[in-house]
């Protein structure tokens, strides 16, 4: 079944000690910390750990005013991080994230 709304995120950089390894955003684990670095999207639903920056969510919202994020703070797989540093985990992935959702509704109010 394909999606008509296409996710572009497909993997992201896992970033821990020396190390830099691509994990498919289906397959995140949720107990692992993910780095995200300025200009990147945000490939899961996540909770930040730590860090600080400024979020564009405007493909959820529709608002084109930046989001500050702080450790605590909800971020939502696909928004991209316009500038800062966050260190997050994973709260929703592959078919549970937030956009994923919304394409499955979507998908289900155009039948």
């Amino acid at each position: 079944h394909t999606h008509s709304l296409s996710l572009s995120i497909s993997r992201h950089a896992y970033t821990h000690t020396c190390a830099h390894v691509y994990i498919h955003v289906l397959f995140f684990p949720y107990f692992l910390p993910f780095k995200v670095l300025a200009g990147e999207t945000i490939p899961v639903d996540g909770i930040i750990l730590s860090g600080e920056g400024d979020v564009d969510e405007s493909m959820i919202t529709g608002e084109s005013t930046l989001i500050n994020k702080i450790k605590g703070s909800i971020v939502i797989g696909g928004t991209v991080l316009k500038g800062g540093v966050l260190i997050f985990k994973a709260t929703h992935v592959g078919k549970d994230t937030s956009i994923a959702r919304i394409v499955d509704l979507m998908e289900k109010a155009q039948m």
